[in-house]
This record gives C-alpha cells, sequence and structure tokens, in this order.
C-alpha cells in the first residue's frame, strides 16, 4: 500500500533510517555519531516533506516500509524521482517496481507528464525496475531535479504520452 509521509515524528525518522540502512551506512562516516545523523537525517525530512512540491513516499506492507523513495516537481508536470531503495529483507520481491508504479499513478493524478530517475549504468536492478514501468534511457545530460549534474549516471524518463504501463 502506498503511504504519503506528511509528517516526522520520530517513528518516522527511525522508519526511514531502517529502510535506507544500506544509504545511511555509507553516509555514517559524515557524522561524529550515528544520533548526530538521525537528528540531520530528521531535519532534512522535516524541510522535505514540508514543500509543496516534494513528497516521501513508501511502500507499506503488513505494517512494515518495504520500499521508499522522494520525488521533487522540478517543472510543472516534471518529477524528478531519487532515493528509491528498498529495505535489504526485502527485495527480489517486487516492491520497488510496486512502489513505482503506484508512483507514476499517483503522480499522474496530479497532472505530471513526465518523470525522471538517474542510474547508475551498474544498478542493473533499477534499470529492470524502471524498465519495467515504462521508463527509457535518454541521451539527455544526467542532471538531478535539484540542478545538479551526476557524472557517469543515466538519465531514465518516463513520459505520460504514450508511455507503456507498469508491466
Amino acid at each position: 500500500m502506498l503511504k504519503h509521509i506528511t509528517q516526522v515524528e520520530p517513528w518516522v525518522v527511525q522508519g526511514q533510517m531502517e529502510l535506507y540502512q544500506e544509504s545511511m551506512a555509507q553516509l555514517a562516516r559524515r557524522f561524529e555519531s550515528p544520533q548526530a545523523m538521525e537528528q540531520a537525517y530528521g531535519e532534512f525530512l522535516k524541510e522535505f516533506v514540508t514543500h509543496p512540491n516534494q513528497m516521501v513516499l513508501v511502500e507499506e506492507v503488513d505494517g512494515v516500509w518495504v520500499s521508499g523513495l522522494r520525488c521533487v516537481e522540478c517543472a510543472p508536470g516534471v518529477w524528478f524521482l531519487e532515493a528509491l531503495e528498498t529495505a535489504p529483507q526485502a527485495r527480489g520481491k517486487g516492491w520497488a517496481k510496486q512502489l513505482l508504479c503506484h508512483t507514476q499513478q499517483l503522480l499522474a493524478e496530479q497532472g505530471a507528464h513526465e518523470l525522471f530517475s538517474l542510474i547508475d549504468p551498474k544498478n542493473t536492478p533499477s534499470i529492470a525496475t524502471h524498465v519495467a514501468c515504462g521508463f527509457a534511457a535518454t541521451q539527455r545530460e544526467p542532471v538531478s531535479g535539484w540542478g545538479e549534474e551526476q557524472p557517469g549516471d543515466v538519465l531514465y524518463a518516463w513520459q505520460r504520452e504514450g508511455a507503456q504501463p507498469c508491466t
């Protein structure tokens, strides 16, 4: 079931930290302690979810968050999707694909005509998930919804007009 995170309570921060545990482990060395990292992440989330053109979405199964992503509307009807990740214990079950499909439906209902993500070409599971949901590799510069170039990544885009549905 798709959940839109609109408020950031301590349990939400903890749930996001657990969902993104691998990414968080990579970031941990930048902080003096796990508590400092959790506090900084909580502040980031609070600011993120209060912005009208940004969303944190999670796929929930039996009360557990199994996959998550962030969405940023960078132009009217154009959404950048980032941080699509599935909890390690939930991988291989199609939860990221389900989350991406639900996200497409939600954003299309809100008038989105294009969604895009930046993907490392070595991240074959993410590529397969995006392609199964109608995204295609482009020749566009790998620039995030924040306007930051990410050299080496490939920009994958889904366009509502003529796009294949999630399969």
